[in-house]
């Protein structure tokens, strides 16, 4: 379902997670990735729910000096809490947090940008209702991922 909703040649769907099986960390994940492209930058994109505790994750300094974080956020009231909350927990996270994304031209590692996104008012319930009921959907995801989710009856 990725691979048809990124049917792009600049977007790659990786699955070594999935093919390494087991427990799966980000550290190890990035190491790979690392190991396979050593001559690029690698950007990790997380969703806002994960930076309050990003520091406990296995090995965080290791994943900061691989590569640079993008939080994604729809609401600035929302980046502004979970960012409170991420610095009162770690306060050297206060250094590498930024909302400037120039800070990704000085450094290919270690920073963490917080980026807002467009927020689409839909709920997964409603797409499954407009499948249902054979609504268009063309706004809301590109259309060979509505044709395929159709077909595969996956809502």
């Amino acid at each position: 379902m990725l691979q048809i909703a990124l049917s792009n040649p600049k977007y790659h769907v990786d699955n070594r997670e999935i093919l390494r099986g087991g427990v799966s960390y980000m550290i190890h994940t990035l190491e790979s990735i690392s190991d396979q492209f050593p001559d690029d930058y690698l950007y990790l994109i997380i969703g806002l729910d994960l930076l309050a505790d990003i520091v406990q994750w296995k090995r965080f300094s290791q994943i900061m000096n691989i590569c640079n974080i993008i939080v994604s956020y729809r609401k600035i009231d929302d980046m502004m809490n979970a960012m409170n909350e991420a610095i009162i927990k770690e306060s050297n996270l206060n250094t590498v947090i930024s909302k400037d994304p120039a800070i990704f031209h000085g450094s290919p590692y270690g920073k963490i940008y917080l980026e807002k996104t467009t927020s689409i008012n839909i709920s997964s319930t409603e797409v499954r209702n407009k499948l249902k009921n054979r609504e268009n959907l063309s706004n809301l995801m590109p259309s060979l991922l509505e044709e395929w989710l159709l077909k595969n009856k996956i809502y």
